[in-house]
């Protein structure tokens, strides 16, 4: 299944849940999925067909702000429910994971052989998806 189709203008932080900040390591858009790349220092693209991404294993997030360019500030939802907007329309009580297309948000049942599971978080129903806690991804599978 595609990706949910993001719309960046919509994207909105949730007051009430943890956000992180820092630097991006590429042109990152607001309602991406992204990761802290631990050995330097930056918010890069998650993606379900990469490795990295599951290693790292804590800090993924939303971006809830947008970074034209690697070297710029971002700002990461990592808890709590930012809106990722109407036209993505996440569904209540379906698992989103990390999408096999970078930044990508997509149902769990998406990646497949060769690829990682890394869930996000839970769809609310209200244009929102409510995040693991702390920005730890909630699960972790290799697909054989």
């Amino acid at each position: 299944m595609a990706a949910l189709t993001v719309t960046a203008a919509q994207v909105l932080p949730d007051t009430t849940g943890e956000t992180k900040t820092g630097i991006a390591g590429a042109a990152i858009t607001a309602g991406q999925a992204v990761y802290y790349d631990s050995s330097a220092n930056t918010w890069k693209l998650a993606d379900a067909d990469a490795l990295a991404t599951v290693k790292e294993g804590f800090n993924c997030g939303i971006a809830v702000s947008e970074a034209a360019a690697a070297t710029q500030h971002i700002t990461v939802q990592v808890s709590g429910s930012p809106t990722i907007g109407a036209g993505a329309a996440p569904a209540a009580g379906q698992t989103y994971a990390v999408h096999t297309t970078a930044g990508g948000i997509g149902l769990e049942s998406d990646p497949t052989t060769g690829d990682f599971l890394c869930i996000l978080g839970v769809g609310s129903g209200t244009n929102q998806i409510t995040l693991g806690a702390n920005g730890t991804i909630l699960g972790q599978t290799a697909h054989a």
